[in-house]
């Protein structure tokens, strides 16, 4: 009975401490791939937050950063500056969206269906 008892409460202890995962808002997605069809949208994370990280497929164009809700809160103009000291702190960033025929040549990317 005293090891049950342990199981449930190491269980109930584990459900309890473990951190609330923020999930990619949909409507954002589908708002800005409508202005980046014809190019990236990366997804990062920012802390613990998710934002996305979207540029147009152009030689030296600039890429711009939304938060989930789709509010611009940096600018990274790469090529001719100024550059937002927030590029700089992108984790764990992974491309979720990239047109066909990307400048970069890199593979056409649609994790969450977008074009669909």
């Amino acid at each position: 009975m005293n090891k049950v008892l342990l199981v449930l409460l190491i269980a109930i202890l584990a459900i309890i401490s473990c951190e609330k995962q923020e999930s990619p808002n949909m409507e954002t997605l589908r708002k800005l791939y409508k202005y980046y069809k014809y190019g990236e949208i990366d997804q990062c994370k920012l802390g613990d937050k998710i934002v996305f990280c979207a540029g147009q497929s152009h030689y030296d164009a600039s890429s711009y950063i939304y938060d989930n809700s789709g509010i611009q809160i940096g600018a990274c103009h790469w090529a001719w500056g100024p550059v937002d000291p927030i590029c700089n702190q992108l984790t764990s960033c992974e491309v979720i969206y990239r047109c066909e025929n990307h400048i970069n040549g890199e593979p056409p990317v649609d994790k969450y269906s977008l074009g669909d």
